[in-house]
Protein backbone atom coordinates (compact mmCIF):
# COMPACT_ATOMS: atom_id res chain seq x y z
CA UNK A 1 0.00 0.00 0.00
CA UNK A 2 1.36 3.46 -0.93
CA UNK A 3 2.03 5.66 2.13
CA UNK A 4 1.47 9.38 1.61
CA UNK A 5 4.07 11.49 3.52
CA UNK A 6 3.11 15.09 4.34
CA UNK A 7 5.21 17.48 2.24
CA UNK A 8 6.43 19.48 5.27
CA UNK A 9 7.65 16.28 6.94
CA UNK A 10 9.42 15.29 3.71
CA UNK A 11 11.33 18.62 3.63
CA UNK A 12 12.28 18.29 7.30
CA UNK A 13 13.64 14.80 6.68
CA UNK A 14 15.80 16.05 3.81
CA UNK A 15 17.10 18.91 5.95
CA UNK A 16 18.10 16.59 8.79
CA UNK A 17 19.85 14.27 6.35
CA UNK A 18 21.86 17.17 4.91
CA UNK A 19 22.94 18.28 8.39
CA UNK A 20 24.01 14.83 9.56
CA UNK A 21 25.42 13.43 6.30
CA UNK A 22 29.10 12.51 6.05
CA UNK A 23 31.35 15.29 4.82
CA UNK A 24 28.65 17.96 4.93
CA UNK A 25 29.77 21.58 5.18
CA UNK A 26 28.52 22.03 8.72
CA UNK A 27 31.22 19.63 10.00
CA UNK A 28 33.95 21.48 8.07
CA UNK A 29 35.88 23.87 10.37
CA UNK A 30 36.63 26.02 7.32
CA UNK A 31 32.97 26.37 6.33
CA UNK A 32 31.95 29.96 5.65
CA UNK A 33 28.38 30.61 4.43
CA UNK A 34 29.40 34.11 3.32
CA UNK A 35 31.97 32.75 0.89
CA UNK A 36 30.54 32.09 -2.60
CA UNK A 37 32.64 28.91 -2.72
CA UNK A 38 31.28 27.70 0.61
CA UNK A 39 34.70 27.36 2.30
CA UNK A 40 37.67 29.54 3.17
CA UNK A 41 41.39 28.91 2.88
CA UNK A 42 43.35 27.75 5.94
CA UNK A 43 44.63 30.66 8.02
CA UNK A 44 48.41 30.86 8.57
CA UNK A 45 49.88 31.85 11.96
CA UNK A 46 49.63 35.57 12.63
CA UNK A 47 53.42 36.01 12.46
CA UNK A 48 53.35 35.16 8.74
CA UNK A 49 52.90 37.90 6.15
CA UNK A 50 51.61 37.78 2.58
CA UNK A 51 55.19 37.64 1.28
CA UNK A 52 55.84 34.61 -0.98
CA UNK A 53 58.68 33.04 -2.93
CA UNK A 54 57.91 30.52 -5.68
CA UNK A 55 60.51 28.33 -7.39
CA UNK A 56 59.75 26.99 -10.85
CA UNK A 57 61.20 24.11 -12.86
CA UNK A 58 60.48 24.29 -16.59
CA UNK A 59 59.78 21.13 -18.60
CA UNK A 60 59.47 23.12 -21.82
CA UNK A 61 61.92 26.03 -22.08
CA UNK A 62 62.29 29.15 -24.24
CA UNK A 63 65.65 29.75 -25.89
CA UNK A 64 66.37 32.91 -23.89
CA UNK A 65 66.16 31.26 -20.46
CA UNK A 66 63.18 29.90 -18.51
CA UNK A 67 61.38 31.30 -15.50
CA UNK A 68 63.21 30.18 -12.33
CA UNK A 69 61.77 32.26 -9.48
CA UNK A 70 58.85 34.50 -8.50
CA UNK A 71 58.93 36.65 -5.35
CA UNK A 72 56.21 38.99 -4.12
CA UNK A 73 52.79 39.26 -2.56
CA UNK A 74 49.56 37.25 -2.66
CA UNK A 75 46.64 39.14 -1.11
CA UNK A 76 43.12 37.82 -0.46
CA UNK A 77 40.58 40.44 -1.51
CA UNK A 78 38.27 41.26 1.37
CA UNK A 79 37.07 44.63 0.07
CA UNK A 80 33.38 45.38 0.40
CA UNK A 81 31.42 43.94 -2.50
CA UNK A 82 34.30 41.78 -3.73
CA UNK A 83 34.07 38.02 -4.07
CA UNK A 84 35.37 36.52 -0.82
CA UNK A 85 37.76 34.17 -2.60
CA UNK A 86 39.32 36.57 -5.12
CA UNK A 87 43.06 37.33 -4.86
CA UNK A 88 45.58 39.73 -6.33
CA UNK A 89 49.30 39.08 -6.62
CA UNK A 90 52.38 40.98 -7.74
CA UNK A 91 55.62 39.08 -8.39
CA UNK A 92 59.17 39.87 -9.42
CA UNK A 93 60.09 37.36 -12.13
CA UNK A 94 63.55 35.90 -12.68
CA UNK A 95 63.51 34.93 -16.36
CA UNK A 96 65.30 35.75 -19.60
CA UNK A 97 61.95 36.55 -21.18
CA UNK A 98 61.00 39.09 -18.50
CA UNK A 99 64.24 41.08 -18.67
CA UNK A 100 63.46 44.78 -18.43
CA UNK A 101 59.85 44.08 -17.44
CA UNK A 102 60.05 41.72 -14.51
CA UNK A 103 57.07 42.99 -12.46
CA UNK A 104 54.18 40.58 -13.04
CA UNK A 105 50.72 41.54 -11.66
CA UNK A 106 48.15 38.75 -11.43
CA UNK A 107 44.52 38.14 -10.48
CA UNK A 108 42.76 34.93 -9.57
CA UNK A 109 40.89 32.91 -6.96
CA UNK A 110 41.56 30.97 -3.78
CA UNK A 111 38.88 28.47 -2.84
CA UNK A 112 39.90 26.71 0.34
CA UNK A 113 43.29 25.26 -0.75
CA UNK A 114 42.89 25.60 -4.54
CA UNK A 115 44.86 28.59 -5.87
CA UNK A 116 44.74 29.78 -9.48
CA UNK A 117 45.85 33.06 -11.04
CA UNK A 118 46.63 34.56 -14.43
CA UNK A 119 48.86 37.53 -15.10
CA UNK A 120 48.18 40.66 -17.07
CA UNK A 121 50.11 41.24 -20.29
CA UNK A 122 53.84 41.64 -19.57
CA UNK A 123 56.08 41.66 -22.66
CA UNK A 124 53.09 40.12 -24.51
CA UNK A 125 53.25 37.14 -22.11
CA UNK A 126 50.54 35.70 -19.87
CA UNK A 127 51.61 33.62 -16.87
CA UNK A 128 49.15 31.14 -15.32
CA UNK A 129 49.63 29.49 -11.92
CA UNK A 130 47.55 26.54 -10.68
CA UNK A 131 48.50 25.30 -7.22
CA UNK A 132 47.29 23.76 -3.98
CA UNK A 133 47.92 25.36 -0.59
CA UNK A 134 49.15 23.25 2.32
CA UNK A 135 46.90 22.72 5.34
CA UNK A 136 48.67 25.62 7.10
CA UNK A 137 48.48 27.91 4.03
CA UNK A 138 52.23 28.54 4.31
CA UNK A 139 53.32 26.61 1.21
CA UNK A 140 51.99 25.53 -2.18
CA UNK A 141 52.76 23.13 -5.02
CA UNK A 142 51.41 23.02 -8.56
CA UNK A 143 52.10 23.92 -12.16
CA UNK A 144 52.64 27.00 -14.33
CA UNK A 145 52.52 27.86 -18.00
CA UNK A 146 53.20 30.93 -20.13
CA UNK A 147 51.41 31.88 -23.32
CA UNK A 148 52.52 34.52 -25.81
CA UNK A 149 55.71 36.48 -26.35
CA UNK A 150 59.23 35.21 -25.87
CA UNK A 151 58.24 32.47 -23.38
CA UNK A 152 55.26 31.15 -25.37
CA UNK A 153 54.67 27.48 -24.57
CA UNK A 154 56.88 27.37 -21.47
CA UNK A 155 55.46 25.16 -18.72
CA UNK A 156 56.56 23.25 -15.65
CA UNK A 157 56.15 22.75 -11.93
CA UNK A 158 56.03 25.36 -9.17
CA UNK A 159 56.50 25.20 -5.41
CA UNK A 160 56.58 28.02 -2.93
CA UNK A 161 56.67 29.23 0.65
CA UNK A 162 55.07 32.07 2.56
CA UNK A 163 57.53 34.07 4.69
CA UNK A 164 57.05 35.26 8.25
CA UNK A 165 57.42 39.01 8.66
CA UNK A 166 60.89 40.52 8.92
CA UNK A 167 59.97 42.20 12.19
CA UNK A 168 61.99 42.16 15.42
CA UNK A 169 65.52 42.61 16.71
CA UNK A 170 68.28 40.83 14.76
CA UNK A 171 71.81 40.60 16.13
CA UNK A 172 75.12 39.05 15.14
CA UNK A 173 78.83 39.72 14.82
CA UNK A 174 81.74 39.34 12.42
CA UNK A 175 85.51 39.68 12.68
CA UNK A 176 87.69 41.71 10.32
CA UNK A 177 91.46 42.11 10.73
CA UNK A 178 91.23 40.88 14.30
CA UNK A 179 88.46 43.30 15.28
CA UNK A 180 85.00 42.01 16.23
CA UNK A 181 82.06 44.10 15.04
CA UNK A 182 78.62 43.63 16.59
CA UNK A 183 75.52 44.28 14.47
CA UNK A 184 72.03 45.00 15.79
CA UNK A 185 69.02 45.77 13.60
CA UNK A 186 65.55 46.61 14.92
CA UNK A 187 63.23 46.05 11.95
CA UNK A 188 59.53 46.32 11.09
CA UNK A 189 58.04 44.98 7.87
CA UNK A 190 55.08 46.84 6.39
CA UNK A 191 51.75 45.03 6.57
CA UNK A 192 50.86 45.88 2.97
CA UNK A 193 53.04 45.36 -0.13
CA UNK A 194 54.20 47.91 -2.65
CA UNK A 195 53.21 47.73 -6.30
CA UNK A 196 56.54 46.18 -7.33
CA UNK A 197 56.34 42.87 -5.47
CA UNK A 198 58.07 43.91 -2.24
CA UNK A 199 57.38 44.93 1.38
CA UNK A 200 59.07 48.01 2.85
CA UNK A 201 61.24 47.74 5.96
CA UNK A 202 61.72 50.47 8.58
CA UNK A 203 63.74 50.64 11.80
CA UNK A 204 67.12 51.42 13.35
CA UNK A 205 70.52 49.75 13.46
CA UNK A 206 74.00 49.88 14.97
CA UNK A 207 77.49 48.54 14.22
CA UNK A 208 80.22 48.59 16.88
CA UNK A 209 83.99 49.17 16.70
CA UNK A 210 83.99 51.34 13.61
CA UNK A 211 85.73 54.69 14.08
CA UNK A 212 83.45 56.56 11.65
CA UNK A 213 79.97 55.78 13.00
CA UNK A 214 77.93 53.80 15.50
CA UNK A 215 74.27 53.82 14.49
CA UNK A 216 71.64 55.03 12.05
CA UNK A 217 68.15 54.69 10.60
CA UNK A 218 66.92 52.15 8.06
CA UNK A 219 66.58 54.00 4.74
CA UNK A 220 63.22 54.29 2.97
CA UNK A 221 64.43 52.14 0.07
CA UNK A 222 64.85 49.05 2.30
CA UNK A 223 62.61 46.13 1.35
CA UNK A 224 62.10 42.40 1.19
CA UNK A 225 60.63 40.28 -1.60
CA UNK A 226 60.30 36.58 -0.89
CA UNK A 227 63.51 35.66 0.94
CA UNK A 228 65.56 38.41 -0.73
CA UNK A 229 66.28 41.23 1.75
CA UNK A 230 67.87 44.55 0.82
CA UNK A 231 68.44 46.88 3.76
CA UNK A 232 70.18 50.25 3.72
CA UNK A 233 71.32 51.84 6.98
CA UNK A 234 71.94 55.62 6.85
CA UNK A 235 74.68 56.04 9.44
CA UNK A 236 75.50 58.94 11.71
CA UNK A 237 78.96 60.30 11.05
CA UNK A 238 80.54 61.63 7.84
CA UNK A 239 78.11 62.82 5.19
CA UNK A 240 76.52 60.09 3.03
CA UNK A 241 77.89 57.23 5.12
CA UNK A 242 75.77 54.11 4.63
CA UNK A 243 75.74 50.36 5.19
CA UNK A 244 73.98 48.16 2.63
CA UNK A 245 72.86 44.68 3.73
CA UNK A 246 72.01 42.14 1.02
CA UNK A 247 70.90 38.74 2.25
CA UNK A 248 68.47 35.87 2.59
CA UNK A 249 65.76 35.45 5.22
CA UNK A 250 64.66 32.05 6.55
CA UNK A 251 60.98 31.26 5.96
CA UNK A 252 60.20 31.56 9.68
CA UNK A 253 62.13 34.89 9.79
CA UNK A 254 64.37 33.75 12.64
CA UNK A 255 67.63 34.14 10.71
CA UNK A 256 68.93 36.73 8.23
CA UNK A 257 72.07 35.58 6.42
CA UNK A 258 73.87 38.63 5.04
CA UNK A 259 75.65 37.67 1.83
CA UNK A 260 77.19 41.12 1.52
CA UNK A 261 77.58 44.07 3.88
CA UNK A 262 78.90 47.09 1.97
CA UNK A 263 79.92 50.20 3.90
CA UNK A 264 80.39 53.31 1.79
CA UNK A 265 80.98 57.05 2.09
CA UNK A 266 83.56 57.19 4.90
CA UNK A 267 87.04 56.12 5.94
CA UNK A 268 85.47 52.85 7.07
CA UNK A 269 84.57 51.77 3.54
CA UNK A 270 84.65 48.03 3.02
CA UNK A 271 82.81 44.87 1.96
CA UNK A 272 82.08 42.05 4.40
CA UNK A 273 80.47 38.64 3.88
CA UNK A 274 79.06 35.78 5.91
CA UNK A 275 77.33 37.85 8.59
CA UNK A 276 74.52 35.88 10.27
CA UNK A 277 71.89 37.82 12.21
CA UNK A 278 69.51 35.93 14.50
CA UNK A 279 66.15 37.12 15.78
CA UNK A 280 66.14 37.73 19.52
Amino acid sequence: MFLRVPYALFLLTLGLAALTGCGSGIHDPNFDPNNPGGTTAPTPPTTYSNNWELTTAATTKPSSGPLTKLTGSIISNTASGAAANSITAVFRATSGCYTGANIVPMAGTLSRTAFSARSFDVNAQFLTLTSTYSSTANSMTGTYNIGGGCADGEAGSVSGNRYAALTGTYTGSFTDSGTTHNVSLVLTQSATPTGDGSFLITGMGSLTNFTCFTSGAIAASSNISGGDANLALSLTGPSNTAAQFTGRLSTDATMLTVNKLAITGSGCTGNFTGVVLKKQ
